[in-house]
């Protein structure tokens, strides 16, 4: 293997790492939540950057941030999030108390902002204004 290839791999997974940490402990709960809702919401919605108005009402029900524009940036990052997990899968078979529980599991454990049964309040709101039609 060429060694450029080598250390470029190197650094990427240290970057990677680092990454995590940082937003493990330096990534206010707030902030955590407002990733772990909205990205949620746009990765089983399938949404873009520019389709707020799909999320206006999710905001007003979770109280998430005061303008509506900060919710773009979850929206973006929507997919880094989530894409070790296949969201439409996850959500495919099951009660809405399940598939809350099998998405909290499998979210990345930087993302962890508060107990697991809030975590699971958070997810079946955001399940159920997406309106999977999941009971």
């Amino acid at each position: 293997m060429n060694p450029i290839t080598s250390l470029t791999k190197v650094v990427a997974g240290a970057n990677k790492r680092l990454l995590t940490r940082l937003l493990r402990v330096g990534l206010p709960r707030y902030g955590k939540r407002l990733l772990f809702v909205v990205s949620l919401f746009a990765g089983l919605k399938h949404l873009s950057h520019n389709e707020l108005k799909e999320l206006e009402a999710l905001n007003e029900k979770m109280s998430l941030a005061s303008c509506t524009e900060a919710l773009e940036i979850p929206v973006l990052f929507s997919k880094r999030i989530w894409g070790d997990c296949d969201l439409d899968q996850t959500v495919a078979n099951g009660s809405l108390e399940a598939c809350s529980l099998k998405v909290v599991s499998a979210m990345p454990s930087w993302l962890q902002y508060s107990d697991t049964e809030k975590m699971l309040e958070d997810a079946r709101t955001v399940m159920q204004t997406a309106k999977l039609g999941l009971v």
